[in-house]
């Protein structure tokens, strides 16, 4: 019995060494070993992620480009209401003594999109005149309707052209008395040239040319047809 007692204590001193080596893994110096200092050292530089990107992500939404003032104008911006000032100066031989003028000209439109766009308008003017028989100012109320085109393009600065009919009521002060009975009806023909700056989608601000073209007056105010041309200045704004 002592002889077994005396072997398996030897055994057991033997192997209980290796059983703990094998439990605790690979020791100092051996393959495979790595250093809990430094492992833990790697772990704490790692970078963290943001706790919060995910939630801002999700705030964010999509984004939603704005369309320019041209791509609007290509589909169309609908409603669109016009002032300008204008300065009618006759012209030929009928305009002797007739000086430049001051008027006012609104309208109000539909921009269909592609450029085009249809309108109603109406305007005022007076020109001061002096003649041999007679001095004092013509003036002239009107209304018509035209169509309007504009030439789009990448830039803020749209060229435009428009053409129109319309009906004129003529009168005369004489002598600056201030007193007119604009009762004297001609048909009439306009046509423009001008340009826009497209200060955003809504508003414009535009200035040019316009020529207008009158018959007689049914009380011969005008007494002959007349023509004039008309610079103007002033904006558009979209709806």
């Amino acid at each position: 019995m002592r002889t077994k007692n005396v072997v398996a204590v030897l055994l057991g001193m033997f192997l209980l060494p290796v059983a703990v080596v094998q439990a605790e893994g690979p020791q100092p110096g051996q393959p495979g070993y790595v250093d809990p200092q430094q492992q833990q050292y790697q772990q704490q530089q790692q970078p963290m992620g943001d706790p919060n990107a995910q939630y801002q992500q999700q705030q964010q939404g999509p984004v939603v480009e704005e369309q320019s003032s041209n791509q609007q104008a290509e589909e169309g911006r609908g409603v669109e209401y016009g002032g300008y000032l204008t300065v009618p100066i006759f012209l030929g031989s009928n305009a002797d003594g007739i000086g430049a003028g001051i008027g006012f000209l609104g309208r109000i439109g539909w921009e269909f999109g592609s450029g085009f766009a249809a309108e109603l308008n109406i305007g005022v003017q007076y020109n001061p005149f002096d003649v041999t028989i007679a001095s004092g100012g013509i003036t002239n109320a009107w209304g018509g309707a035209g169509l309007r085109y504009s030439f789009l393009n990448a830039s803020a600065l749209v060229p435009f052209v428009g053409a129109g009919l319309q009906l004129n009521f003529w009168g005369a002060d004489l002598s600056g008395s201030g007193s007119t009975t604009n009762d004297s009806m001609a048909l009439g023909f306009n046509a423009m040239a001008g340009i826009a700056y497209e200060i955003s989608a809504d508003l414009a601000l535009e200035g040019g040319l316009r020529w207008d073209l009158s018959a007689k007056g049914s009380n011969d105010i005008p007494n002959k047809a007349q023509s004039y041309l008309s610079p103007f200045v002033g904006a558009t704004l979209y709806y």
